[in-house]
């Protein structure tokens, strides 16, 4: 998960929130052949993982459930406030819980598109530096050192069936984004891939 995306997922908060404000009783829409924007890799197992995650200066969790090409991620944000992103059939969409309303968009902006578009897939490692394996959360996982900027390296590790275990890489010079699996189950609920609601399109600005 890049930085860039922390300021991609609190624009897609306050499209949200601004959706349940001024759209309290509409939806909008969507269009019958909504473009294929989000082409996630295939799984190689169903699993759901659970991941502590830090910045530097905040900290959060983040939940993954991948199963087939489908995939959705859940960001705690705030305690309390979560925005869950759900890659289904070529589509991103994006849905929060602002105040004990539910509202879920098509992600359209291409910003958002080029930023989120890998939060669910595992990183590609074949140029990397083996480091060996350690053990994190309850597997033990693969460790690779990843070209990332010009200065700087990027440290994944993956568990043995290709789950992320590990992320770490520089923000900026005095900022460290580290997130670490916790817990992980090779199975999933198919249940978890069902929008919790109708899917709108993005209010606009």
């Amino acid at each position: 998960m890049r930085n860039a995306i922390a300021v991609i997922l609190a624009a897609l908060v306050f499209a949200g929130c601004a959706g349940i404000v001024s759209q309290p009783e509409q939806q909008s829409p969507l269009p019958s052949s909504p473009p294929t924007a989000f082409l996630l890799s295939q799984a190689a197992v169903p699993y759901t993982a659970h991941y502590a995650v830090s910045d530097g200066k905040e900290s959060f969790t983040k939940t993954v459930w991948r199963s087939d090409n489908r995939a959705r991620v859940d960001i705690e944000i705030a305690p309390g406030a979560t925005v869950s992103l759900y890659f289904l059939m070529g589509v991103g969409y994006s849905c929060s819980n602002i105040g004990g309303k539910t509202a879920c968009y098509e992600i359209r902006a291409q910003i958002e598109k080029e930023n989120l578009g890998g939060i669910a897939d595992t990183p590609d490692v074949t140029s990397g530096t083996e480091l060996g394996s350690v053990d994190i959360g309850n597997t033990q996982g693969e460790c690779y050192l990843l070209p990332y900027t010009v200065a700087s390296k990027r440290k994944v590790c993956l568990t043995d069936r290709r789950v992320l275990a590990w992320d770490e890489y520089n923000v900026s010079q005095s900022q460290t984004h580290v997130e670490y699996l916790t817990s992980i189950d090779y199975s999933v609920d198919e249940t978890v891939f069902t929008l919790p609601a109708s899917p709108q399109v993005p209010p606009e600005n």
